[in-house]
């Protein structure tokens, strides 16, 4: 019995051990919206969660050649960031996980090709990103555009700093693809 129990003892240490590592290799994902200034919105929008095509689930490495995950789905990271922006500048917008037939102007869908951060070294990153977004509009594809964003970034050492380099990138990305996308929608 107390052979079974010290067993038990190891077995729990380890998992618990396993699951701390797993954690340090795994990193939040924020964003914040960036106040983009924009015209009057094109019309209304459903928002269909994009598609993760990514070719590896990792989201970037480190100086040392360690990959590095998301804790949280990329696919909602990258999607609630363009739903916020649209909706922050003025658009009505909703937010769905699986597309159906909506009653908007305007269905938003799309793929995430890319996202990777890699630390050159203690203090440089450089992170890339694509989006392919598709739009919609009566049953007929409207509008389509791969997008592609990169930044080189010195930053100091601290906790947290792949996470704020890929918030960057993503606020990166949406200055860019929310006006393109809105202004192409104008009827």
């Amino acid at each position: 019995m107390k052979a079974v129990s010290i067993g038990l003892v190891v077995a729990l240490v380890g998992v618990v051990g396993l699951i701390g590592c797993a954690g340090k290799n795994a990193i939040d994902l924020q964003y914040q919206t960036t106040g983009i200034n924009l015209e009057p919105c094109p019309g209304s929008f459903s928002l269909v969660q994009l598609t993760d095509k990514r070719p590896k689930s990792a989201i970037g490495v480190t100086k040392d050649g360690k990959e590095f995950y998301a804790k949280t789905s990329v696919a909602e990271w990258v999607s609630r960031a363009l739903h916020d922006e649209l909706d922050k500048g003025g658009c009505q917008v909703e937010y769905h996980q699986k597309n159906y037939e909506f009653d908007t102007d305007f269905t938003l869908t799309g793929d995430i090709l890319e996202i990777f951060v890699t630390q050159k070294s203690l203090t440089d990153y450089s992170a890339s990103m694509k989006l392919r977004i598709v739009a919609t509009g009566a049953g007929k594809k409207v509008y389509e555009k791969t997008f592609s964003s990169t930044l080189g970034k010195t930053a100091v050492v601290s906790p947290g700093v792949n996470t704020k380099v890929l918030a960057e990138l993503l606020q990166g990305m949406m200055r860019e693809l929310v006006p393109e996308v809105r202004d192409s929608l104008k009827k």
